[in-house]
């Protein structure tokens, strides 16, 4: 069976690497509040997701992504008796949510732009910390219990849009213009517990 993090990856990988190249796919496709308000073009919630601002944007990500999203698809399978497309809700439902806050403060904001797949790949992550919250993580090659890491990544972002490298804001704002710190990256937090516990509940085994 095809593993749908797999998928999900090449799938990212494939319409980000064109889109770097070509500007219309990335017109197209990304989070534009106006044409979601006005245009009613509702599909930009999910394919801004599958959009990213550069290599190291798409890199860090599907990284992630991989190394996260592998293992909690087997653990929905194979530990919590659920089918893995159980998964594939979490990963864009967690897209689609992890945007509303932003696509409700900026509807009429025709001047912003949001792509890629943080907020997503965030619910992965966090989804895996509540499963094994004592799981080594790596954090800049410093192995970090999970259940730390989150405290960690809670204040690295929110300290983080305050510094800039290279002229630029840190890796996270870079995908964003005028986005409060942390705006789609605590959404996608708050969504694994639910979703999980509702899943097990109504799924499960």
């Amino acid at each position: 069976m095809s593993s749908l993090n797999t998928i999900i990856i090449i799938l990212t990988c494939i319409i980000s690497i064109v889109g770097f190249y070509n500007s219309k796919i990335i017109d197209d496709l990304i989070f534009w509040p106006p044409a979601i308000s006005q245009r009613r073009q509702y599909y930009r919630l999910v394919t801004c997701g599958l959009i990213h601002a550069d290599y190291m944007h798409l890199g860090f990500n599907m990284f992630t992504l991989y190394i996260f999203g592998g293992i909690m698809e087997e653990i929905y399978s194979r530990e919590l008796g659920l089918h893995r497309y159980m998964f594939f809700i979490l990963y864009v439902g967690a897209l689609v949510f992890s945007i509303l806050p932003t696509y409700f403060k900026h509807r009429n904001d025709s001047q912003y732009r949001s792509l890629g797949a943080s907020g997503a790949v965030c619910a992965v992550l966090f989804a895996f910390i509540l499963v094994r919250p004592w799981a080594t993580i790596l954090v800049f090659v410093i192995p970090v219990p999970g259940l730390l890491c989150l405290y960690v990544a809670q204040g690295w972002w929110l300290y983080q849009p305050r510094c800039t490298f290279l002229g630029s804001v840190v890796w996270y704002p870079v995908h964003h213009r005028r986005q409060a710190p942390g705006g789609r990256h605590f959404p996608g937090r708050t969504i694994p517990p639910a979703f999980q516990y509702l899943a097990v509940a109504w799924f499960g085994k």
